[in-house]
């Protein structure tokens, strides 16, 4: 299923969001929006900016730890947060991200597309006893554009099960 994607980083670095799509399964990461640090000069700017997105049908993803934005718009991610799988998120994302690279799957933006890449030196990866990958985190060397690749790799797997479009999209695979 094709995606418009909208994510947000709030944690880490300066705010920013990014715009994304995932089309024919691969992700083209489009536009890069920034915001000033202070919550009040933000706010408004970004609450218009994502219920505006929201309204055009793109997946809202905020990475946030309180719910300063999320508790108004858009559906709160945190990196150590279990996904449906108990696995974190930052590993589900690094996962999905590391296959789409691998097959050549996922555009970067065009501008500075170099600090989008997630190196090895900051996620290493090594495999446990049973054969299971783990992921040594470099935390020092995650920037915002670390953080809005991976949120939108998430994406291309995330769905919101409350959304009209999950449900819609449901029934029509059940009524065919």
């Amino acid at each position: 299923m094709d995606k418009k994607i909208c994510v947000v980083s709030m944690s880490v670095g300066k705010p920013a969001s990014m715009t994304a799509a995932w089309i024919n399964n691969e992700l083209i990461m489009a536009e890069r929006t920034s915001y000033p640090e202070r919550r009040r000069d933000m706010e408004l700017q970004l609450l218009r900016e994502l219920r505006e997105k929201e309204e055009k049908g793109f997946i809202v993803l905020v990475e946030e730890e309180n719910s300063f934005i999320t508790g108004r718009v858009g559906q709160r991610v945190r990196l150590r947060d279990p996904f449906m799988n108990g696995r974190p998120v930052l590993i589900e994302a690094m996962q999905i991200y590391k296959e789409l690279e691998r097959q050549k799957a996922i555009k970067l933006p065009r501008k500075e597309s170099g600090k989008y890449i997630l190196h090895q030196s900051i996620f290493d990866s090594e495999h446990d006893k049973k054969g299971d990958e783990f992921f040594n985190i470099n935390w020092s060397e995650i920037t915002t554009e670390h953080v809005l690749t991976l949120l939108c790799c998430f994406a291309t797997e995330y769905n919101n099960v409350a959304s009209a479009d999950y449900i819609r999209e449901g029934a029509n695979k059940f009524l065919i």
